[in-house]
């Protein structure tokens, strides 16, 4: 809620703000764009082993983690979180058509890079990491070392 500020009176001519200047500073706009799409594809990754967006939630209490589940799990979680990330950088790129071409490659790898953010800012509150949160650190690496492959997957692909 800190990140919130409200203008005016309330009623009809106040406006909402978001402000969120933790990582202000002059920099690449792939680091902006890849933290948000990056924090989609985390939220993706988790979801697999939850039953948020599940059509069917009591499905899950019986369902065997087995490899092939986990891959059709997270392609799914991933499809249904992706069009968030798709709309953003649609908005970003109507509103800077001068975005120069490798912005959509860098932005990957800076949520690849994400991931392993999250990854480090949890090990604080706990010493061993779970199958997931090394599952995440694993595609974070793989988006980070090969960003080029995996832009239209996160939802960075054309805007057009």
């Amino acid at each position: 809620m800190d990140q919130f500020l409200i203008t005016g009176h309330p009623g009809a001519d106040s406006r909402l703000h978001v402000a969120d200047w933790e990582e202000f500073r002059l920099a690449d706009p792939a680091r902006d764009v890849g933290g948000f799409a990056g924090e989609w594809l985390h939220r993706a990754v988790h979801d697999i082993v939850t039953s948020r967006g599940d059509a069917d939630t009591a499905a899950f209490a019986g369902l065997s983690m087995t490899r092939e589940t986990v891959l059709a799990r997270g392609a799914e979680k991933l499809a249904r979180l992706r069009p968030v990330v798709r709309e953003f950088w649609r908005g970003y790129r109507e509103a800077r058509p001068d975005a120069d071409p490798g912005l959509a490659e860098r932005a990957t790898a800076f949520a690849g890079w994400h991931l392993l953010d999250r990854l480090l800012a949890g090990a604080m509150r706990s010493n061993r990491l779970l199958g997931i949160e090394r599952a995440a650190a694993g595609i974070g690496r793989t988006a980070l070392l090969d960003p080029a492959r995996f832009t239209h997957a996160v939802g960075l692909g054309d805007a057009s």
